[in-house]
């Protein structure tokens, strides 16, 4: 998942990391009252970072709305583009959801509370143990299938979603403009694991970069049901996008 902090937003929360203190009562977390939470999106409130994990220094503990999870330090967390996917995402009672890229699970554990199952993926093996991990905490191992493999890899082939959710890093200057390229793939293999009539929930950042997905959509024979904004509550002048995505039809000819 892609962070997006300006430089002063780091270090306050480097320096937060130092102040937070949280304690463990009978399986459930409660926050010290000497513990500071910070909004990491200050506009909608909802995404905290609580501190370290006082029972393992290489972790912390945020909460996302109305729910505490656990970060491993290598791990990537949310950040305001992530959480307007959360926010933007549409799941329906009784659907399958698979969340690509999961990092420490969030986004499939709020699919859950709706759908019928979730496959969660990362390339990442640690991100996969510490999606385990709060999927675990939540007692929603029963609903939510977590895999390690790149992109699609982890899937069998006739495995099948009404829902896809996609947010990996992109591009945010020249320098990093490859990472277009695994963009390029998801686009490329994601009809194969799509029910007929589903849809696809993707973050991409911010508008500029609507030229570069706009073809890849093109490409593959996909394209925009809706398009959800929002300026950022962090990072000034700048419109987070999430699109719905679904196939195009294919025309009959008479």
């Amino acid at each position: 998942m892609p962070h997006t902090f300006s430089s002063v937003t780091t270090l306050f929360l480097v320096l937060l990391l130092s102040l937070s203190a949280c304690t463990h009562h009978n399986g459930t977390l409660t926050t010290q009252k000497s513990a500071i939470t910070h909004p990491i999106d200050g506009a909608t409130g909802e995404l905290f970072l609580i501190g370290q994990d006082p029972d393992h220094k290489d972790r912390r503990l945020m909460r996302v709305k109305d729910t505490t999870l656990t970060l491993f330090k290598n791990v990537e967390g949310l950040s305001p583009d992530s959480m307007h996917l959360l926010n933007h995402t549409t799941i329906h009672k009784g659907e399958t959801v698979l969340d690509l890229g999961t990092g420490p699970g969030v986004q499939a554990i709020f699919a859950a509370r709706k759908a019928k199952y979730v496959v969660a993926t990362d390339i990442s093996p640690q991100a996969g143990e510490n999606a385990r991990i709060n999927i675990a905490q939540l007692k929603l191992a029963h609903k939510i299938d977590v895999r390690v493999g790149d992109l699609f890899a982890p899937l069998s082939v006739n495995e099948r979603f009404d829902v896809i959710l996609f947010n990996l890093r992109y591009p945010t200057n020249e320098a990093s403009k490859s990472l277009w390229n695994v963009h390029k793939r998801f686009f490329a293999g994601v009809k194969n694991h799509l029910e007929p009539d589903g849809r696809i929930y993707y973050q991409f950042g911010f508008e500029r970069n609507m030229r570069p997905v706009k073809k890849m959509l093109l490409d593959n024979q996909l394209y925009i049901a809706e398009q959800r904004s929002a300026t950022s509550s962090v990072l000034e002048n700048e419109k987070f996008i999430t699109l719905e995505i679904r196939v195009l039809p294919v025309a009959i000819n008479p």
